[in-house]
């Protein structure tokens, strides 16, 4: 199926596993192109109107002739799918400025897990996991202050006793591995 063209500006393409039912452009939106056979609304060449899903990722429910069941999609993961060919298995996909409901096809790019966590962290979208800013840390920068302090006085499985830790964490964090910004 060749791509179609509302306009010069935004070029059409089959949705992966969705072909003959749905199209994706460049811009990011998303259309139904063929009537639903299990009757209800549906409206061919009607452009869908996203939902934000719970991490801020606009997604679309597309359902087709085969089964019937609806499914949740991601928008930015189709655009990319799309235009440059399904995902393999390490990759995930990257807003490039940023910005989660900006899916047009030049703002999204392929990436590895490692690219896209310090692309987050380069552009402050998403902070370095350390000290109190780490969501499961357990300790403080004052326990870590006192951990330290008591170190030359107590084994490291005592500390580890007392503030309700591991030894190797006690251990990490007398040699600095961990919190070394404290």
């Amino acid at each position: 199926m060749q791509p179609q063209s509302t306009t010069s500006l935004e070029e059409w393409r089959p949705v992966c596993e969705f072909e003959g039912w749905y199209e994706v452009s460049d811009l990011g939106r998303v259309r139904r192109i063929a009537p639903n056979p299990h009757g209800g609304m549906s409206f061919p060449e009607r452009i869908l109107r996203p939902c934000q899903s719970q991490n801020g990722y606009l997604a679309v429910s597309l359902s087709c002739g085969r089964d019937g069941r609806t499914q949740r999609l991601l928008i930015h993961r189709m655009v990319l799918a799309a235009f440059t060919g399904p995902f393999a298995p390490d990759e995930q996909s990257n807003h490039i400025n940023g910005v989660k409901a900006d899916n047009r096809r030049c703002n999204l790019e392929k990436v590895s897990r490692r690219e896209n966590i310090r692309h987050s962290w380069v552009n402050g979208l998403q902070p370095p996991g350390y000290g109190r800013r780490y969501p499961n840390a357990k300790l403080t920068e004052d326990i870590v202050r006192e951990i330290r302090r008591l170190a030359p006085q107590f084994s490291q499985v005592d500390l580890a006793k007392r503030f309700k830790v591991s030894q190797p964490l006690v251990s990490r964090v007398i040699s600095r591995h961990l919190w070394a910004h404290v």
